[in-house]
């Protein structure tokens, strides 16, 4: 364990053994001689220690300005010394053991200020400041259980005021003083070093650490009100064995941070850091980090986090904020890293105007309390997720796009859209209603851009209120109002900048007559309004009911849709789906796209005879005296036998499939992929069993078709044949389909059209052989790297075949230049021409020098030439491929083969007239 006092007698640093000793034989007067076993002078130690007591007066009084100025100061076994004047010395001050006291209640007390002199306050021992002043010139120490009091005056440590193994300091009161560093460190099996702030000023000009090195610990910053000051950095670090959580408890008060706040590189430690109550955090540096997925920031209760200036927030642990925390971003801020952002109330305010949060990390942003956006917000492509208990406000005075917002409220009131400048909010990735109804007030708009999506909602997530769509595609609206969920659709529109409005009221329009044939009524509990506000786009228009009964729809043949015209209701001839009975949901979809826009409704039929008919192409179907041969909705007066006026609507389909079948590689697919059935037939031998998908993958040369099917209306595509070839050729030629040329092994796809015209498909395996032609050379022997081949050697002065010179190794009787050519699967092919110009000379034999090893070898190859005089050095696989090579050679190499494939290898030593191979073995 740590040890910071020192033994007197022995170590010498501070104390010698002839110290001044307090006797107290007469009262408590430290100026008094007496109350010495030797009058004190300048510069001599100081003992004030309980076992060398003689009279009563155990604990001296500096009432009055000290007479001299001492070395060091021991204070021990129970004794105190209480100064009320001035004081200094000229080393340090150590008070240690329990029941131990250092008391100032008034003067300047100076402890080697010059010269670098420490405080310590250790084993047990206390201190007490209740007014005057300390300045340490080094070092403020609360050592092992010691605990340091500052109820007023001031405290100053020239370089570092310590805690460590579980002691404390408490400030009540007055103003303590940093130069340096403030550290935390460590604790013990009784407690955990700490600091507690409950009144007054701490100032520290450097740094603010909490550092484990020695165990599990929690050294304990705790700030219940005054005011801390940190003109420099806020760090956590540990180093094995220390680990822990490190604490900085801000829980009132204020507290202003000037520097980098961080847990530091390889730190062993984990940061937590947590405001509550009504605790207020300026935060004024320029980067904020997080480095363990442990790391937590933590805002509470009314606490307030102030983020200023320029900076970069780095989090790979947990931001989390809950109750009624705010933070502001008061600056430039980015966000980064790949943990996690739970905010409560937000703000992106200031004076400056630019300033911004940069949502930079691609985790989400979460905010479970209102977001205030005063200037700037970036979302780049990220996602926001508004995912409050209680109901949730936003709020800008600027236009606000977000990227990806997803609302996830649990309360009954949700998400409410709030500006009293008409603020216009977008979003142009995807809006995600998961739980929770947004609220859209008169003077604020909610916008989709081009492109951004939405999902449909739900009765329990919906936009209440207008919701724009701008874009070219389909669209749905999530909409209703007042705890009904009503969706309208559109259909696409022409163009990109086309923008359309929708709303969905729970009352019945402002007129609901005249109505025109063959409607009867329309709906008096609901309507939608659609406007389009830029483009002239035509449009479809769909409208649904989530419950028939409280839309009071009953019977979906007497359903249609109804537009108002500005003076009457007119029927629109529209297609139903889904069920009108009982609570059942479903739409109306209108059958052509609309030339104009605004108040639609549910319209009722009387009196209306309804039909759906299907029919094939080239069929028909009559009504009364009219005949009908192409999908669509119909609409026929009739006269019964008393001249009486009889509607009749139809719902006609014209099943028309006409099947196609192309090649996409080896795949067979049809033009028609949706609403139809398949079967997929040998135009020689009937169906095919389980093949009634969209796309068919032969596995067998045939002659195939497609039949797609529609209710009763068939079509058959016409046959193709499919051809499925397996062909190899030599390195150096190719294959030919059509006008397709091949070179490569790969599987090929072409579309052949024959002289009858009817489409085939040739499939081609191909492969490509490519024999081995690599050589080595040993001594005058040149080798072929292939295996069980046909080998003829050639001589290249000549171009012609070496007689009975067939085996896969060749030793030439004359100097000369010399090739192999190879003849494996089927395909020839010649190697490069090896010079050979040292036949007849005296060849050193190396193979019993040079040696590579282990074999079989695993990770790495060693190669021991043991003074052989090579120039390069190669290693080679089976089929003759150059893995490394060098000829900056060191008398032993070694060759790492990590990466290499189990197989076999050859190392080959070149010389300036010879080589030698050695064969070796990958396990």
């Amino acid at each position: 364990m740590k040890q910071l006092v020192y033994i007197i007698c022995f170590v010498g640093m501070s104390m010698n053994c002839q110290a001044q000793s307090w006797t107290g034989n007469v009262n408590s007067d430290w100026n008094n001689p007496a109350n010495w076993s030797t009058t004190p002078s300048n510069g001599d130690d100081i003992q004030i220690n309980l076992l060398n007591f003689t009279g009563a007066a155990a604990s001296p009084v500096i009432s009055s300005n000290s007479n001299f100025s001492p070395a060091a100061v021991e204070i021990s076994n129970g004794a105190s010394l209480t100064i009320s004047a001035n004081l200094t010395t000229q080393d340090d001050v150590e008070v240690i053991n329990p029941g131990s006291s250092l008391i100032v209640t008034a003067g300047v007390f100076n402890v080697n200020v010059n010269n670098g002199g420490r405080l310590i306050i250790d084993l047990g021992a206390t201190m007490t400041l209740l007014n005057g002043t300390v300045n340490v010139g080094e070092r403020f120490i609360a050592g092992e259980d010691a605990v340091v009091t500052i109820e007023n005056g001031i405290a100053t440590s020239g370089e570092r005021l310590l805690m460590d193994l579980g002691g404390s300091f408490i400030q009540n009161g007055g103003s303590v003083e940093v130069d340096a560093t403030f550290a935390m460190a460590d604790g013990n099996a009784n407690s955990n070093s700490s600091y507690t702030l409950n009144n007054g000023t701490l100032t520290i000009t450097g740094e603010m650490g909490f550092e484990n090195e020695s165990g599990n610990f929690e050294p304990t910053f705790t700030q219940n009100g005054g005011t801390l000051l940190l003109n420099g950095t806020l760090f956590w670090f540990g180093e094995a064995p220390g680990t822990g959580t490190p604490k900085c408890l801000f829980q009132g008060g204020s507290a202003t941070i000037n520097g980098v706040i961080e847990n530091m590189p390889l730190s062993t430690v984990n940061m937590y850091l947590k405001l509550d109550n009504n605790a207020s955090v300026t935060f004024n540096g320029n980067r904020w980090e997080t480095i363990n997925a442990l790391d937590s920031v933590i805002t509470l209760g009314n606490s307030l986090l102030l983020l200023n200036n320029t900076h970069d927030i780095i989090n790979a642990g947990a931001w989390y904020s809950a109750e009624n925390a705010s933070t502001h971003f008061k600056g430039i801020t980015n966000l980064l890293g790949s943990g996690t952002y739970q905010f409560y109330h937000v703000y992106v305010n200031g004076t400056m105007p630019t300033n911004t949060l940069n949502h930079t990390t691609n985790s989400p942003l979460n905010v479970s309390g209102d977001f205030f956006n005063i200037n700037t917000f970036v979302p780049n492509s990220n996602t926001v997720i508004f995912n409050g208990l209680n109901e949730q406000s936003l709020s800008s005075q600027n236009s606000l796009q977000f990227y990806n917002v997803e609302v996830n409220n649990s309360s009954s009131t949700g998400l409410t859209f709030v500006n009293s400048l008409f603020t216009n909010y977008s979003v142009a990735g995807h809006l995600e209603l998961s739980d929770g109804i947004v609220y859209i007030g008169s003077t604020e708009t909610l916008t989709l851009l081009d492109n951004a999506t939405a999902n449909a909602g739900s009765n329990d997530s919906y936009i209440n209120g207008a919701l724009h769509k701008i874009g070219n595609d389909p669209f749905v609206f999530p909409i209703g109002k007042n705890n009904r969920w009503r969706r309208l659709e559109i259909s696409a529109p022409g163009t990109i900048t086309t923008e359309f409005k929708a709303e969905y009221f729970d009352n019945s329009y402002s007129s609901i007559s005249p109505v025109n044939s063959p409607i009867s009524s329309v709906s008096n509990t609901e309507y939608w309004q659609l406007e389009q506000l830029t483009g002239t786009d035509q449009v479809a228009v769909g409208i649904s009911w989530e419950d028939a009964s409280t839309s009071y729809i009953t019977d979906c043949n007497e359903l249609s849709m109804a537009h108002w015209n500005g003076s009457s209701w007119d029927n629109i001839l529209s297609t139903t789906s889904g069920s009108c009975i009982g609570s059942s949901a479903g739409s109306i979809l209108t059958n052509s796209n609309q030339t104009d826009y605004g108040v639609f409704t549910f319209g009722f039929y009387s009196g209306v005879t309804t039909q759906n008919i299907s029919i094939c192409q080239g069929e028909e179907i009559v009504v009364g005296t009219n005949t009908y041969t192409s999908s669509g909705t119909y609409v026929d007066v009739l006269l019964d036998q008393s001249n009486a006026d009889s509607v009749v609507i139809t719902q006609l389909t014209v099943g028309n499939p006409v099947a196609t079948v192309f090649s996409n590689g080896v795949v067979l697919e049809s033009n028609l992929n949706s609403n139809y059935n398949y079967q997929w037939i040998n135009c020689g031998g009937g169906s095919l069993a389980g093949e009634d998908q969209p796309s068919f993958t032969p596995i067998n040369s045939g002659y195939y078709a497609l039949v797609v099917s529609e209710g009763n209306c068939l079509d058959t595509s016409s046959c193709i044949y499919y051809t499925i070839v397996d062909t190899t050729i030599c390195n150096g030629t190719n294959y030919q389909v059509g006008t397709s040329i091949y070179t490569t092994s790969d599987t090929y796809s072409d579309n052949l059209t024959a002289t009858t015209l009817e489409d085939s498909v040739v499939i081609s395996n191909l492969t490509v052989n490519a024999p081995n032609i690599v050589t080595s050379t040993s001594g005058i022997t040149i080798t072929s790297l292939a295996s069980n081949a046909l080998y003829q050697w050639i001589d290249c002065a000549t171009n012609t075949e070496i007689l009975n010179a067939n085996n896969q190794s060749y030793t030439p009787i004359s100097n000369g230049s010399y090739a192999v050519e190879i003849t494996e699967n089927g395909c020839v092919d010649t190697s490069s021409c090896i010079v050979i110009n040292s036949v007849g000379l005296s060849e050193k034999d190396i193979s019993s020098n040079v040696k590579a090893y282990p074999n079989p070898f695993d990770q790495n190859i060693i190669v021991d030439l043991n003074g052989i005089k090579a120039t390069k050095l190669k290693v080679i696989n089976a089929i003759g491929q150059v893995l490394y090579e060098s000829e900056l050679l060191n008398d032993t190499i070694n060759i790492s083969t990590e990466h290499y494939s189990k197989g076999i290898y050859f190392v080959e030593i070149i010389m300036a007239e010879e080589s030698q191979l050695i064969k070796l073995i990958k396990n």
